[in-house]
């Protein structure tokens, strides 16, 4: 007995996590509605894994309707506070890093400047002690005529 089996395309067409299709939503590529929406083509492949979202397929290439992931506004305003502190959080971290840092080149600098200061001032007192040495040599050759 013979029976006929749907085309591949056809059964993929079926596939569609939820049935119903809300009114006025449009079933559209994933490049367009990565790019519309700003989100990764990679997230959105992954949610269509997990079931999170409806899509079908037709020709190989895969379609998700267009209302889907669409925040609520509290949702929204939850996800950009929570994604301002984020960011707050990251850029505080970034500056603490930076500062220490900074101190740290800071405080290299200053030992750096320190040895530097004590090598000179260990060379002033060593020409001060022979500067000392040349006046009085010039002291006793200026002094010996008279003393013969």
């Amino acid at each position: 007995m013979l029976t006929e089996s749907k085309p591949r395309e056809n059964s993929e067409i079926e596939r569609i996590s939820n049935s119903v299709q809300p009114k006025g939503s449009e079933w559209i590529p994933l490049l367009e509605y990565a790019v519309k929406n700003s989100v990764s083509l990679s997230t959105l492949r992954r949610y269509i894994k997990t079931g999170r979202i409806q899509y079908q397929v037709q020709g190989g290439k895969y379609f998700i309707l267009d209302f889907q992931l669409h925040e609520t506004p509290s949702t929204s305003l939850s996800t950009r506070a929570t994604t301002a502190t984020s960011m707050d959080t990251a850029r505080d971290a970034a500056t603490a890093t930076a500062q220490q840092n900074e101190r740290l080149a800071l405080t290299s600098r200053v030992e750096s400047l320190e040895r530097a200061l004590q090598l000179t001032q260990e060379e002033v007192t060593d020409l001060k002690m022979l500067l000392a040495i040349y006046e009085e040599k010039i002291n006793i050759t200026s002094f010996q005529p008279f003393l013969t």
